[in-house]
């Protein structure tokens, strides 16, 4: 008999150098711009200088929203690669701050 073993969602922030500025693990049942606003809000507290923030496609609607009308601050959302695999300059940085844990 298999244990079913509940998913998990990892979000992290990271400056434009690939510094981890925040992560926050959760249960995989909560969608991810339900989640983003309180997350990007702890990183606005936590660093004030932050003008910005850059994001994949996940993150629009509620996260969009949030950071524009309610931190007042612009969020700039990766565009989905169709065909294949591409680098993304901004969204590398993430991706490479990902690939350091494994």
């Amino acid at each position: 008999m298999e244990k079913k073993i509940k998913g998990r969602k990892r979000h992290i922030v990271v400056d434009i150098n690939g510094r981890l500025l925040h992560v926050k693990v959760h249960a995989a049942n909560s969608h991810d711009t339900k989640k983003a606003p309180e997350i990007l809000d702890r990183v606005k507290e936590k660093f004030e200088t932050i003008k910005g923030f850059c994001a994949d496609g996940g993150y629009r609607g509620t996260t969009t929203d949030h950071v524009e009308k309610k931190m007042g601050l612009t969020i700039e959302i990766s565009k989905k690669i169709k065909d294949g695999f591409a680098v993304i300059a901004k969204r590398w940085v993430v991706e490479r701050t990902h690939g350091l844990g494994e």
